[in-house]
Order: structure tokens, then sequence, then C-alpha cells
């Protein structure tokens, strides 16, 4: 269930209503028929939010697609848990669309491209097993999820997104190297590889990372540029079963505070700790 502050919650066959003038978030539960939707839009709401309750055996449109023809005014389409497997086609005019969440959405395969949405700054495919490609991204991009998919790249348009600042590919179990540009974008804080076994090698990392997760990956070896990282502050490489050894200056990092390096069987020289460090596992 999806709750909003100052939200209206539409039941089946109350159709769409305003509880206030300056009301601008609407939730529109399945049942309530996609006729709804559009009502919402033509009445000046900005938000529209899809509530599915017990949404993984929701079938949207036939089960197939999700029609954004009259959705002009979006900011927030959260479609999590659903089965849908294609959400448009062709051009679309989403302007005002910040939030896209398709968490969960284990029948969709492909994506259309959001470059051109350049109000969006989160897109969550969260457990989206299915979703072999990445589509191409708007730069304006801060939070890009992208565990538990099936993707083997990421597609150039990432090695652009200045704003990012968090990228999760946990558990991507087929991707096998990154661009060389990714980890340098400037905003990155947070970077999420763990569980990705075919990855052997990690390019330059941004000066701006505190969060680094490379929990069982392939990667023999941490490149020089961790020892700049002046604001990193935790680094997770349990079970980097090929690991040999950590950069002697991990352990002047003045804001490093947690390294995890259990099951990293191959380390036989630990640097100097720094007073700084608070756990070590």
């Amino acid at each position: 269930m999806i709750i909003r502050e100052h939200a209206i919650r539409v039941q089946m066959g109350l159709g769409v209503r305003k509880r206030d003038p300056d009301m601008d978030v609407l939730e529109v539960d399945i049942e309530a028929k996609m006729f709804a939707i559009q009502r919402a839009v033509e009445m000046g709401f900005e938000k529209v939010i899809l509530e599915f309750g017990s949404a993984k055996m929701v079938n949207l449109h036939n089960g197939s697609t999700f029609p954004l023809n009259y959705a002009e005014n979006l900011v927030e389409l959260n479609l999590a848990y659903s089965n849908v497997r294609q959400l448009w086609t062709g051009v679309q005019s989403l302007e005002k669309l910040g939030d896209l969440n398709m968490r969960y959405c284990t029948s969709l395969e492909t994506f259309p491209s959001v470059i051109n949405l350049r109000s969006l700054k989160t897109l969550n495919f969260s457990d989206c097993s299915n979703l072999m490609k990445c589509p191409e991204t708007a730069k304006n991009i801060v939070y890009l999820n992208l565990k538990g998919t099936a993707i083997e790249e990421l597609p150039k348009s990432t090695g652009h997104l200045s704003d990012l600042i968090t990228l999760d590919l946990k558990d991507c179990k087929r991707i096998s190297n990154l661009l060389e540009s990714i980890c340098l974008l400037k905003s990155l804080v947070t970077i999420n590889l763990s569980g990705c076994p075919d990855i052997t090698r990690i390019p330059n990392i941004s000066g701006k990372v505190r969060f680094l997760y490379l929990s069982e990956t392939a990667i023999e070896e941490i490149p020089s540029s961790i020892g700049s990282l002046s604001r990193l502050s935790c680094l997770d490489l349990t079970n980097c079963k090929r690991l040999k050894n950590l950069p002697c200056d991990v352990s002047r990092l003045a804001s490093f505070e947690k390294v995890i390096l259990s099951g990293c069987t191959r380390i036989t020289r630990f640097p100097e700790v720094s007073s700084n460090i608070k756990n070590c596992f």
C-alpha cells in the first residue's frame, strides 16, 4: 500500500474527487479502473500514485502495456510489483516525471529510452530479473538502481550522469565490466557491485565516494586511486577470494571507519590500521 500525506484514497466505484482545492496528490486503487487516472490528470493533479495492494497478480492492460498517452502531468509513477511487460511505445511527453519505480516487475524484459525525460531523478529497476538492457538515461538522474537485473553492460550515457549519487548494481550476475568514465562521476557517493561474480577489476574511482560495496566479486586488486578517496567511510570486500592485498594508502584515509574482509582467503598482508577505523571484520 502507498500512503501519501494529503492524499485521497479512491475506492472502486467512487470515481475521482479532490478533498480541497490545494491538494495535488491522488491515490488510485487499480480496481478504480484506468479511466480514473485520466480523469485525475484532467482535474489538474500533479501526482498520480497507483496503489496495487497485492499487486503481484495485477494484470495491467491485458498484462502487457501501461498506457501513458494522457500522463503529461505525472511527477511520480510507481508500478512496483506489477506484471507490466511494456510501459510505453514511441515518444512520450513526460516532462514532469521525476520518480519512476519499476521494482520487482519480473515480467519486464525491455524498457524504452528515458534520455529525454529531463525531470527524472530516480530510476528503480531493482529485482526486475528479466530486464536484459538498461535504457539510455537522462543526465539528471541522481539514483539508479539495477539490482538483480539481467543486464550485461551499462549504456554509454551512464558515463555522463554528472548528478548521479547512487549506483546500485548488486547481484547483476551477467555484468562483467564497467565503463572507465562511470566511477569518475563527480557526484557519486555510493557504488554497490556486491554479488557481481564476473567483475574482475574496478576503474579509478571519484573522490566523493563514501560507500564502496565489492563483496563476492572476482577482483584481484583495489585501484590505487582509493588512496585519494578522502571521504571513503565503508569498504566491503566480503568473500573477494581472488583479492591478494590492500593498498597501503587505505589506512591513512581520514574518514575511513569500516572495512569488511571476511572470506578474503588470499590476503596475506594488511596495512597499518588507522585509528579512525571502528569496525574491521
